[in-house]
């Protein structure tokens, strides 16, 4: 029973996010201009929150909503370019990983900023996107 106890833990420390820099995520979708929801490679579908951006939130939150829907489509039309690649990080508060976003090589999160999508965001007070 021990044996078998040592070999699941040792092979969840081998599968698990922690252990991972960069991996390759399929996304299953696009949430909003900041976050996605991707399979992971060992199988988990987690919520990732594009690390270095902030952009317009979409529904109820929000007080232009089309400004947060334009910033969901932009970064879907971005994932669909070619393969995704996650560089994992810690989790925020909303237990989401937090990691830089790449498709084909190319970090999202300037491109979202150029598109004046997004802005440069580092964790601390977010600015509003439109009039309250």
């Amino acid at each position: 029973m021990l044996r078998h106890v040592i070999i699941a833990v040792a092979f969840l420390a081998a599968s698990s996010p922690a252990t991972a820099d960069l991996v390759h995520v399929r996304v299953v979708t696009v949430i909003d201009g900041d976050t996605i929801r991707a399979v992971m490679p060992w199988g988990a579908i987690e919520r990732i929150r594009v690390l270095g951006i902030d952009a317009p939130e979409l529904g109820e939150r929000s007080p232009c909503p089309a400004f947060g829907e334009r910033a969901k489509l932009h970064l879907a039309g971005l994932l669909r370019q070619g393969p995704v690649t996650v560089e994992t990080g810690r989790r925020d508060r909303y237990e989401r990983v937090l990691g830089v976003v790449r498709v084909s090589g190319q970090d999202v999160a300037p491109l979202m900023i150029e598109a004046r999508l997004a802005r440069p965001y580092d964790g601390g007070y977010r600015q509003p996107w439109c009039g309250a």
